[in-house]
């Protein structure tokens, strides 16, 4: 005989063999959904009619259509570790129960709160930016397989305990400090996530602090010096503009309509509307004044020769001449080409050197550090790390001093 309405929860124990290897899947909330198991894997784009579910659901599908495709070949484990990073879908799967709120609305209100779970949910995963989920996906998958190694059927609430052999399991993998560190604070993420308190806040962690810096003080012995990237200088600039490498689009292109002239004819400003940014979070943009310089790395007449060629049609501001967008790559790849040509070593300077290059040659210049904070739009003193200062200038130091002593 069996009940009318079940929740799922059943008195009987499953068998676990962990012998099994997890599943992994993810969703995206616009694109679409995907799954993998044992080396095998499958992906499925979300139709015009899918595109309105609940983030909740579509994380949900894909572990529904791996037991549909892969769940013959679980019967002999009885049960397999899936890895989600949606907290819903975790302790549904958890608690082996997911029924919806069939309460009646309080009497005068057409709604319930439950109304709202896709919509905070949303606003809850956005919170985080895109970047980040990536990266806490593979610390979590790193977790997963650790508790997989090691026999721990559940993780959470996490303890300090499981954090401390989580980061050894790490360590012994040749990880860095700061790596580590990340995923630490990926599996803290999820504690929070499955509404566990912050593990963080509850008590200090000791032993996990002590043996993080244990790892940082072993790893500096073993690993080589960091590697730092050169700045390139407006002397480089100048070399490197005779070599006329190519410009280059980033993942949000620069667009002709982001670049406006102060003068029709005789330009001596223009300004750069930056509709994203790395460390631009919430879509705020930003705009860019650069001047006239006069000489032969103006950055003025650089734009206007760039569009004298392109034209003032639409499009991609830096682009080929089949009008595509130049990719970062290929202007990486002629930027170390140059570099070779001028005799230095290419292989110290990356796309970042760009901006090294511009706070150490401001700071050379006398410009003050607010100025060049507001330049380079950063929100701490962080640039100052990028500010090299000359071995030449230090070396005049002790000299400087004794004539004032």
């Amino acid at each position: 005989m069996f009940v009318a309405q079940w929740n799922g929860i059943g008195l009987a124990p499953s068998v676990c063999v962990r012998s099994m290897p997890p599943l992994y899947t993810d969703a995206s909330g616009s694109w679409g959904c995907g799954a993998s198991w044992n080396q095998h894997w499958f992906q499925l784009k979300w139709d015009e009619r899918s595109q309105s579910l609940p983030i909740t659901v579509k994380e949900m599908l894909p572990i529904v259509i791996s037991a549909a495709i892969w769940g013959p070949q679980w019967h002999a484990a009885k049960q397999v570790a899936c890895c989600c990073e949606n907290a819903a879908v975790v302790t549904a799967l958890s608690s082996r129960s997911c029924k919806a709120d069939r309460r009646p609305a309080a009497q005068g209100s057409r709604l319930a709160v439950s109304d709202l779970d896709g919509t905070l949910r949303f606003y809850y995963v956005q919170g985080l930016a895109e970047s980040t989920h990536r990266t806490y996906q593979s610390g979590m998958r790193r977790f997963y397989a650790f508790c997989d190694t090691y026999s721990i059927p559940s993780p959470f609430p996490v303890s300090e305990c499981t954090l401390c052999y989580f980061t050894t399991f790490l360590a012994n993998d040749m990880l860095s400090a700061q790596t580590i560190k990340t995923y630490l604070s990926a599996v803290r993420n999820m504690q929070i996530s499955l509404g566990f308190p912050d593990p963080r806040a509850q008590a200090a962690m000791l032993r996990l602090e002590r043996i993080q810096a244990g790892i940082r003080r072993v790893l500096a012995t073993r690993c080589k010096k960091k590697w730092s990237r050169l700045p390139i200088t407006p002397t480089v600039l100048e070399g490197l503009k005779k070599r006329a490498p190519t410009p280059s689009d980033s993942r949000a292109q620069l667009n002709w309509g982001d670049i406006t002239f102060n003068h029709a004819v005789q330009p001596t400003m223009i300004k750069v509307h930056l509709s994203f940014a790395k460390c631009d979070q919430f879509g705020r943009g930003a705009d860019i004044y650069i001047g006239l310089s006069g000489n032969v790395i103006c950055p003025v007449a650089a734009t206007l020769a760039i569009t004298a060629i392109r034209g003032t049609s639409a499009g991609p501001f830096f682009r080929t001449k089949g009008g595509r967008p130049l990719q970062k790559s290929h202007f990486i790849a002629e930027v170390r080409q140059a570099l070779a040509a001028l005799s230095l070593s290419f292989g110290d300077y990356a796309g970042h050197s760009f901006r090294i290059g511009a706070a150490t040659a401001a700071a050379a210049a006398g410009i003050q550090d607010s100025t060049i904070q507001t330049l380079g739009r950063w929100s701490s003193a962080a640039f100052l790390t990028h500010v090299r200062t000359p071995r030449q200038d230090l070396a005049t130091v002790s000299a400087i001093i004794a004539r004032i002593a």
